[in-house]
């Protein structure tokens, strides 16, 4: 998925567990969104990749694109250190964000390893930058207004 479909979804998810969990605090939904576009940094041709290119390419290098990044040891591992520390807010954040993330690649046909290093791969119908991207974007940012409005 595109950066922007990334950033519609990890707000729509932060919006609404913040709403629901009655977090209220900005930063919690600006760390949401973060980490809903930091698991691209494992390629250096992404937003987050080209931010910081030369650690964008030793990760690509030594895990490939949608590879430790993209599974669940990660966020699992971000979240239980912040939790370990005090921080279940951020924790919490970066998990939300990290899942958002890898819910959209799992649409996608190169799909998602979810216990790298294992093959096992999860996939989907949407192809990155295609119509129906598109349309999932307009209808996330559609979402996040009325969400934003009406909630």
């Amino acid at each position: 998925m595109m950066f922007y479909t990334h950033l519609a979804f990890s707000f729509f998810v932060a919006y609404l567990t913040s709403k629901f969990f009655g977090i209220g605090q900005l930063y919690f939904i600006v760390l949401v969104c973060l980490f809903g576009i930091l698991p691209d940094i494992d390629t250096y041709k992404s937003k987050a990749g080209k931010k910081v290119p030369f650690i964008s390419f030793l990760f690509k290098f030594f895990f490939g694109h949608r590879g430790v990044f993209h599974s669940l040891f990660t966020p699992m591992l971000l979240y239980l250190f912040f939790l370990f520390i005090g921080h279940e807010i951020i924790g919490l954040a970066i998990l939300l964000g990290y899942f958002s993330h890898i819910i959209l690649d799992a649409l996608t046909p190169s799909g998602v390893r979810l216990l790298w290093p294992f093959r096992f791969r999860i996939k989907g119908f949407i192809k990155t930058n295609s119509f129906l991207e598109k349309i999932l974007f307009l209808f996330l940012c559609i979402i996040n207004i009325y969400i934003m409005v009406f909630y």
